[in-house]
C-alpha cells in the first residue's frame, strides 16, 4: 500500500506568532499567514485521497520538538513533512521565497527541487522576485530531527511591502496550488515510494 499521509505544519502559533509586521491596526503575523496556507493545501490534498496532517489546526502553541516527535511517531506510511514559515530583514527591500531541504537527505532535495519549479512556474515573476528565491540546504532542527524526507517553506518576507501585499491576496491560493500540484504529481509519487 502507497502511503497518502503527510505532515503540513504551520509555523509557530499561539504566543508564538513569528515575524509580525503592524501599520496602525493591519497587524499580519507569521503564524496566521501560514496557517491558511496550511488550510488551503489540507483541502486540496483531502480532495485528491492524500491524508494531510495539520500539526497546528488552531491559533496555539505547540513547542517543536512536540511537531518533530509526532512526525517521527507516525513516519511509517507517511510521505513527507513540510513546515510553513516566512522571514524578515531589515532591509525592506528583501523579498522572495526560499525553500530549505536537509542537505543529507536526497528525496528532500528533490522535493525542494520540485516544489521551487511548480512556484516559480505558477507564480507571476513581477511578485516575486529572484533575490534570495530557490532551494538551499537549510540547518534546522526540524530538517535535522525529522526521519521522514522534509522541507521548510518560507513565503516571502513580512517586513517587503510586496511579499506582504502577495501573500495578503491572490499569493496564497497560488502558493497552495504550486506545492499540491507537485505533492500531487506521478514525479513526486513515484520519487517518494521507491
Amino acid at each position: 500500500m502507497n502511503p497518502t499521509r503527510l505532515f503540513i505544519d504551520a509555523g509557530h502559533g499561539g504566543r508564538d506568532h513569528g515575524v509580525v509586521w503592524q501599520n496602525g491596526n493591519r497587524v499580519l503575523k507569521e503564524s496566521d499567514i501560514c496557517l491558511t496556507l496550511a488550510y488551503l493545501l489540507r483541502l486540496t490534498l483531502q480532495k485528491n485521497s492524500y491524508n494531510p496532517v495539520l500539526l497546528r489546526s488552531r491559533d496555539r502553541y505547540m513547542p517543536e520538538l512536540f511537531r518533530i516527535m509526532r512526525i517521527n511517531d507516525n513516519r511509517l506510511f507517511s510521505m513527507c513533512a513540510i513546515s510553513l514559515h516566512m522571514d524578515a530583514d531589515v532591509n525592506s527591500t528583501t523579498r522572495g521565497f526560499q525553500v530549505l531541504f536537509n542537505a543529507n537527505e536526497i528525496k528532500s532535495r528533490f522535493i525542494a527541487r520540485g516544489i521551487v519549479g511548480n512556484l516559480v512556474s505558477l507564480v507571476d515573476r513581477e511578485d516575486i522576485l529572484p533575490r534570495k528565491q530557490g532551494i538551499y540546504p537549510g540547518e534546522s532542527k526540524f530538517l535535522s530531527k525529522v526521519q521522514i524526507p522534509s522541507v521548510v517553506i518560507n513565503l516571502g518576507y513580512i517586513t517587503n511591502s510586496s511579499d506582504r501585499d502577495f501573500l495578503s491576496s491572490r499569493g496564497l491560493m497560488l502558493f497552495s496550488d504550486a506545492i499540491s500540484s507537485y505533492l500531487l504529481s506521478d514525479s513526486f509519487r513515484g520519487m517518494i515510494t521507491e
